[in-house]
């Protein structure tokens, strides 16, 4: 598992990156932001359903869900 923290406008988001394996062997990536939300008062927790061909291409796909579930907003 990779973690990374981003900070954009002072809005922090954690991503956490997995490698998984299919039953045929083949390998994937799939992501998690967890972030803060409501001026800081909730915490918004978002996870890619998609099979990412790469850690880059997850990373993208949680920092788009986190961004339309709130992250940045305030």
């Amino acid at each position: 598992m990779t973690v990374k923290t981003i900070t954009e406008n002072g809005h922090q988001l954690t991503v956490q990156i997995l490698q998984r394996t299919d039953a045929s062997g083949l390998s994937y990536w799939q992501a998690r932001a967890m972030f803060r939300v409501a001026n800081q008062t909730a915490r918004g927790d978002v996870i890619t359903t998609s099979r990412h061909a790469s850690t880059e291409a997850a990373e993208r796909a949680a920092i788009r869900l986190a961004g339309d579930h709130g992250w940045g907003r305030g």
